[in-house]
């Protein structure tokens, strides 16, 4: 009886642990943007802690985002990949005119600064995330699962009856399942302490003048703005809150809501005022009509409250990108799922539909 209380205990720890870790926390209060044509794109970007700084022992991930106009596109993206190679790092995604690479962290900002010689820079943005506690949390976990774990499979083995043992079975499978998710999260982390990301998107010369226009005014510039390469709730509307789907990590922040998942598929949402006045079918419809000529449809389907688009790479291959739409009275909720393959969409869909599916209106 005094070993299976002493496992109570420590498994009652494991529950505290488990709901009182810390979340990614952003290096800075906000994303770095600069649009190449912008008032401020010839001063210095903004600085984030360097390798040396007194942040070293921080675990810091950055996710970095550049455009660049070039007539030569696979030469570019073919240099920025054996730079990144030639660091330790790896490319994760490549497409005609986009490659996601991964980058040591400490070699991250120098590469993020040197790609952008490598073409006339359309757009840039930068943001940094603090993982440490949640890193630090995720371990101790591991730990606790691991030394409880060991305590019951030697219960098991002085197990004196059929009863014990099938009650002691029972919490051993449960506890691995525990263990399993916390070192798929743990590996998660460890990737993101080791390793951030860089996209590169190279632009023709011809197709570089027409991105340039002047961004969309009116009530339908938020659905033209929509890209797998950006999330609106960064950028746009007020935050809203839905239920973190299985296996991603909310990143937390004060102005937006956005969870992410170890190989990079997003999930987010946000507010938009109601304006023009429509439901969620009429907003399904403006998406299908005014993204059509940027994505393939792949269809639509109702999730939820939510009303959903699902759209693809128009090459057939790399991302998929769903809208879901709900309207609230005078509020548009929007949400948005990046996968960066299809694997990424068979594996994580599901698990992103059950959390518009318990969505209930007005945040949790």
């Amino acid at each position: 009886m005094r070993q299976s209380y002493a496992v109570l205990l420590v498994l009652m720890c494991l529950a505290a642990c488990s709901d009182d870790h810390s979340p990614e926390e952003p290096v800075q209060p906000g994303s770095h943007s600069e649009p190449a044509n912008a008032p401020e794109a010839g001063k210095e970007s903004q600085k984030f802690p360097s390798a040396d700084s007194k942040l070293e022992a921080r675990k810091v991930h950055y996710d970095g985002k550049v455009s660049l106009e070039t007539a030569e596109s696979q030469k570019v993206l073919d240099a920025a990949t054996e730079k990144v190679k030639a660091l330790g790092g790896y490319a994760e995604l490549e497409t005609k005119d986009t490659v996601v690479l991964h980058v040591p962290v400490a070699r991250f900002l120098a590469t993020f600064e040197e790609v952008q010689t490598l073409g006339k820079v359309l757009s840039k943005t930068l943001t940094g995330a603090d993982v440490t506690e949640h890193f630090n949390d995720t371990t101790l976990r591991k730990q606790l699962l691991d030394a409880s774990l060991k305590k019951l499979e030697q219960l098991l083995a002085q197990a004196k009856t059929a009863s014990e043992r099938l009650a002691l079975l029972k919490e051993i499978g449960e506890l691995r399942e525990r263990l399993e998710e916390t070192e798929a999260l743990l590996a998660m982390l460890t990737h993101k302490a080791q390793f951030s990301k860089l996209t590169l998107t190279t632009v023709e010369p011809a197709r570089a003048i027409a991105s340039l226009k002047p961004r969309p005014i009116g009530v339908f510039a938020w659905v033209d703005w929509l890209s797998p390469e950006r999330s609106l709730a960064r950028s746009s509307g007020k935050r809203v809150e839905l239920s973190v789907p299985e296996d991603y990590v909310l990143v937390k922040s004060d102005r937006f809501w956005l969870a992410e998942s170890a190989s990079q598929a997003t999930f987010s949402a946000t507010r938009l005022k109601n304006e023009p006045r429509g439901d969620a079918r009429f907003w399904l419809e403006t998406l299908k009509e005014r993204l059509k000529g940027r994505f393939a449809i792949d269809g639509t389907t109702s999730q939820g409250r939510f009303q959903v688009i699902r759209l693809k790479d128009p090459a057939g291959e790399g991302y998929r990108y769903h809208v879901g739409v709900y309207v609230e009275g005078d509020d548009l909720v929007v949400a948005e799922a990046v996968y960066p393959t299809t694997g990424d969409e068979q594996r994580f869909g599901p698990k992103v539909f059950a959390a518009l599916d318990s969505y209930e209106g007005k945040g949790l």
